[in-house]
């Protein structure tokens, strides 16, 4: 839903869980915010810009929050539809952005080798499904902006803690942040609003 003026709100479902997308959008172009898993884009992203009249083709700037699946998985598929965009992400996490098995061992496994402690083969199995990433065009530390024309400046702003690299994105002529996961509170819920899993955060 456009929850301001040119700001885009589309949740994604992942599982019990879902997935937010935010696009902005103005004059001279749109900004996606996260691409969801691989499913996101055509399941969910492109009906809704054909609801709205946005064409695919708009979208210059794609920023990834993070480098988690459920953010970067849609990627490749986005890049299909608007190969003209110029994918970022912060630059902590930018390896892990752009190449699956680094997030798989650097990410998911990071307690494998100290800890002797895994993801089972099956949730493995299903982010390697769901997930295909591109090379990060450009890498972001905060404080960068971009024009979408029309007095809409949207600022980059540092976020780290959920990951090293996290990005959060103010636009200021709508007075709104959009921080994905840098802020989880007690739990990461369903889309029903239970509780799924504790916040995960690397460095508070």
């Amino acid at each position: 839903m456009e929850i301001r003026p040119g700001l885009h709100r589309i949740e994604a479902p992942i599982g019990v869980r879902f997935i937010a997308m935010h696009l902005f959008t103005g004059p001279n172009g749109a900004l996606l915010f996260d691409t969801g898993i691989d499913g996101s884009v055509e399941g969910t992203l492109l009906p809704y810009l054909a609801e709205h009249g946005i064409d695919p083709a708009a979208i210059r700037w794609v920023v990834s929050s993070h480098c988690d699946f459920d953010h970067t998985g849609g990627n490749a598929a986005l890049k299909e539809v608007a190969p003209g965009a110029e994918f970022l992400a912060g630059a902590a996490d930018e390896l892990m952005t752009e190449n699956l098995e680094v997030l798989i061992a650097g990410r998911y496994g990071e307690f494998a080798r100290a800890d002797g402690f895994d993801d089972p083969p099956e949730t493995t199995a299903d982010i390697r499904a769901s997930t295909r990433l591109v090379g990060v065009d450009r890498t972001l530390a905060g404080g960068e902006t971009f024009d979408l024309g029309g007095g809409r400046i949207i600022e980059v702003i540092a976020a780290p803690g959920h990951s090293p690299g996290h990005l959060a994105l103010w636009d200021g002529a709508n007075h709104a942040l959009a921080i994905s996961d840098a802020v989880l509170g007690e739990t990461v819920p369903t889309a029903g609003g239970e509780p799924a899993f504790p916040p995960t955060y690397r460095d508070t």
